[in-house]
């Protein structure tokens, strides 16, 4: 009997350990399916966002008004969940895994920076919009006249100086070195048209 109460004393501490660590790996498995999921959905998000940027460039290239309140609020609400599903407290805590942290790194702040993008400069491209039709505006070569629409030009200002931004925090990213990541495209603010410079003062 002592030594069925010795070996009985050697197993308990092995069942505990052996369930212990299989309760770890079950909470890590979830954990790890938890960013994977995010993290899908963040790239397939930033995805849909860059297809309706395109959209939203088109039609205002072509003057379609009705279009374009309605394609900016889907552009902002898909960028303000991509920026949502990756700055969890989960996916944050992932970051310091080795070999996968900076790839998570980088699409969170590439989420982050097409946010910032379309919060800072959607407003003020809808506003200028309302002074003018882009679609029937006379355009010479890639320089728009913007002499006789101050606010117009105050807005498209403020909408340049927001990319520019945005695209400095874009330099400071590290590429993603997941396939998976690799496959969220990067937000790329279309180039400010070319504003006349004023006749200088005699």
């Amino acid at each position: 009997m002592l030594e069925c109460r010795g070996e009985r004393g050697t197993r308990l501490p092995a069942r505990a350990w052996i369930g212990w660590t299989l309760a770890g790996l079950a909470v890590l498995f979830i954990l790890v399916g938890w960013v994977v999921v995010r993290g899908m959905g963040a790239s397939d998000t930033l995805q849909q966002a860059a297809r309706t940027s395109e959209t939203l460039r088109t039609a205002i290239v072509e003057g379609k008004e009705h279009q374009y309140e309605m394609l900016a609020t889907r552009l902002s609400d898909q960028t303000s969940s991509a920026r949502s599903l990756t700055s969890d407290p989960v996916w944050r805590a992932a970051e310091f895994v080795p070999g996968i942290g900076s790839g998570l790194t980088a699409l969170r702040e590439l989420a982050a920076a097409s946010d910032s993008l379309a919060g800072g400069t959607l407003p003020h491209l809808l506003a200028a919009s309302e002074q003018f039709d882009l679609g029937t505006f006379g355009l010479d070569g890639d320089t728009i006249d913007l002499s006789g629409y101050p606010e117009a030009r105050l807005h498209l200002d403020r909408a340049g100086s927001a990319a520019a931004a945005v695209s400095e925090r874009l330099r400071e990213i590290d590429p993603p070195r997941s396939p998976a990541l690799r496959a969220a495209p990067s937000p790329r603010p279309t180039p400010p048209c070319r504003m006349p410079r004023r006749p200088s003062r005699a």
